[in-house]
Formats: structure tokens, sequence, C-alpha cells
């Protein structure tokens, strides 16, 4: 079932225009300087469970060899669908290419927390129908190998507008002590932590998912989480463009620091935290400050949509460099051609030249942990991965045994 939208996105594409035009990431970023936070070696969550510093090892161990290949929804939506076949867990269009499915697979956390209904009645069952679905799919994943990761295209708390809608406010998140030390540092902004409670109970949400989320004998399944993505631009609410950046910088710590502490604090021990700027073009003093400080990330991630993946190379190699020396894991986290369902546009050689090609065969770029291509949705013609019959199938059949599998990846289990 669909759980990714954007009104705007479909109001341009109802207008004819490209899919770039709500997915170009480069166009409204603001530039930023800052100095670099301290690098603490080690997990952010220092109570990590056995497990959960596994996969993070492991996903290290895949630097340095053949990355994960990933894709958004690839377990509950594809063009497989197509041919009668059910979201079991299992299906997937990378399957059906390649013998072996995702060894990755994001999940969007709007669906678990309710994010996507407003009316109470549709709320309670649209949470219960996906957590139920989404953990189902996740247990099977982790059993074959797989790897779990969580975005959140949250709406704003409090108000319920989307995350392309919301008021660029993030301060409005901010636990109230927090919202004094902006005030005494002469950054006060008004309403500042009055939506704090609504953000609160949506942590909790999710707490308690994750908290179910255990394999028969009762062990924590680890994830990635991704809260909080592309925050270099300004499409979402959560974004940095247009704010003063010595304000954003305290105001995204405050609420990244409050959002991992609750977690810590409800005894949830098994998230690696990552992060993912986009746009290509950034340097390194650019992507450190939009992070929240090296010492609370696992994971520099990096997204980019483009016709051409050539002029990311260079971003790419920059934060691999920068994960090697922090003890960070480097990731494509998001990433496909923008030209999604426009079949005419694809091009006989899209993979090996213009998407996955110019990571691939760059040394330095290569050496990311995973790659994840976002979702085939055949319900509304969107297609940022291959699949059976497409025209581009072959030439990604071709890096195949490039990538590393859900059977093929060694984790915990």
């Amino acid at each position: 079932m669909p759980i990714f939208s954007s009104k705007r996105c479909l109001l341009i594409m109802l207008l004819g225009l490209s899919v770039s035009h709500c997915r170009d990431r480069a166009r409204d970023r603001q530039p930023f300087t800052t100095s670099e936070s301290a690098t603490k070696p080690g997990l952010v969550d220092p109570k990590a469970t056995p497990e959960t510093q596994r996969l993070f090892q492991s996903l290290g161990m895949a630097m340095a060899g053949r990355p994960l290949l990933g894709q958004e929804n690839a377990l509950h939506e594809g063009a497989f669908q197509l041919k009668g076949l059910k979201p079991d867990g299992f299906q997937s269009d990378i399957r059906e290419l390649c013998g072996k499915g995702p060894a990755l697979v994001g999940f969007d956390v709007s669906s678990i927390v309710g994010d996507w209904w407003s009316e109470l009645p549709q709320k309670i069952e649209g949470m219960k129908t996906f957590q139920a679905e989404y953990e189902d799919h996740m247990k099977k994943l982790h059993h074959r190998g797989g790897v779990i990761e969580l975005a959140w295209h949250q709406t704003f708390p409090g108000s319920g507008e989307d995350s392309w809608k919301g008021p660029r406010e993030l301060w409005r998140l901010m636990p109230e002590e927090e919202c004094k030390k902006l005030s005494e540092l002469g950054l006060g902004r008004p309403a500042c932590g009055d939506h704090h409670d609504a953000y609160q109970h949506k942590l909790d949400i999710l707490a308690d998912f994750l908290d179910r989320l255990r394999t028969d004998d009762g062990t924590p399944i680890p994830v990635i989480f991704r809260p909080f993505h592309e925050n270099s631009g300004g499409w979402f609410w959560w974004g940095a463009y247009g704010l003063d950046p010595n304000l954003y910088q305290k105001v995204f710590r405050s609420v990244w620091s409050y959002t991992v502490q609750h977690f810590q604090k409800r005894g949830i021990h098994q998230i690696l935290w990552a992060i993912s700027p986009a746009g290509a073009g950034l340097t390194r003093e650019e992507y450190v400050a939009y992070l929240p400080g090296l010492d609370l990330v696992d994971v520099l991630g990096y997204d980019y949509y483009g016709s051409d993946q050539s002029p990311a190379v260079q971003d790419m190699r920059m934060i691999v460099e920068l994960a090697k020396e922090s003890s960070k894991i480097a990731a494509v986290t998001e990433g496909g051609p923008n030209h999604s369902g426009d079949r005419a546009s694809w091009r006989e050689k899209e993979w090996t030249a213009y998407q996955l090609g110019p990571f691939l065969n760059d040394d330095i770029a290569k050496q990311i942990a995973f790659y994840m291509l976002w979702y085939n949705r055949p319900g509304s013609n969107q297609y940022w991965g291959p699949h059976e019959g497409h025209p581009t199938a072959a030439d990604f059949q071709s890096l195949c045994d490039r990538f590393t599998f859900d059977s093929d990846f060694v984790m915990s289990r």
C-alpha cells in the first residue's frame, strides 16, 4: 500500500512537469560554515545491544567489500504486484532481477505512528494494519540476514501539516529547558517547545513498536533510524534553508539529542543513528554543519537524485573519508534517476553509465556500506529502480554481482 505521498509533488506531476522539480535537492540549499564537532569513537548509544554492535561492524566491513543494495518499500510494493504476486515480506523487484532480495529495506515511520491519518478511527486502524505488516516483514527480512532502515516523513507535530507544508520551526519540538537556554543566548523563538509533548507522544509509539520488534527468542532486532533526512534543504519543514545557521545548528542538535536520549531512557538500545543531507556540491565544512554533531550519528548518509550521479561522486568521496576518520559508516541513503515513470527517458546504460556505475567505478566513492534506491510504485507509475521487463533491466542485472543481498550479508540473527 502507498505510504509516501506529497500533494505538492502530485500537483507538479499533474501539471506535466518533471519529478525532478519536486526532488531537486540543490536549488534551495543554503551554504553553512561551522567548526567540526568533536569526534567520538564508537556508537552513539553506549549501551547498544550486541546485535546492534555487530550490525555496525558488519556495515563497516561492507565498506571494504561489496556494498549492500537496498530499496525503500521493497517488500510491500513494486512492479511484482502487477503479476498478481502479493507483498508477503519476500517478493521484491530486486529479487526478480538478481535472484536474491535486497539486503536493506526502507520503511517509513509515519505509518507506524499514524502520521498519514487525521481522523482518530482511521488513524487507529491504519496504525494497527501497518504496524502488523511492518513487524512481519521486518522479522522475515532480519531472519534472512537483511537490514531494516527507518526514515520518517513526519507531519508537523500538533498541526498535522505534511512534511512539505509544515512551518520551518523545528524549535517547537524542543524541551522547555532547551528553549530557556536558547533565550539566554539571545536566540529565543515564539512558541518554542509548544509541540514538544506531541512529538514525544510519537516517539513513544515508535519506542513501543521497536520494543516488540524481537526475534523468536526475545532478542531486540537492530535498525538504522534516519530521522530529519535531507535537512540541508528547504523542501521539508525541518530543513535549514533560510534560517540563521547559528540558530539552526543549536536547535537541530537539541531536538536530535533529545530524540536519542528519549529512546535510551525507554530502554531501546537497538538503533544505529543515521543522518543524510542532500544535494550535489557539498563541501566537507557544509556537510558537517548539517549534522547534529559527529558524536550523535553512526551513519553518514547522503541523498542524491539526478539523471546522472556523476556530480555526486566527489561528495561521496568526501563522506567516505570523513566516515573513516571518525569511525562512522558511509552510505548513499537515497538515490535514483529523476525521470522515474517516464519510460521514454530511461537510457540503455542507465545503471552502468549514469546511476550506480559512477560510484562503483570510483576507488573511493565505492567504499560505501549500502546504496538505497527509492521505491517502485506501480499504482502511481513511479519507479526509481528497475524491475522485470523494464527497458533497463538487463543493464541493472549486469551489476548484481557488485552488490551484497539479504542472504549474503553476515550479521547477527
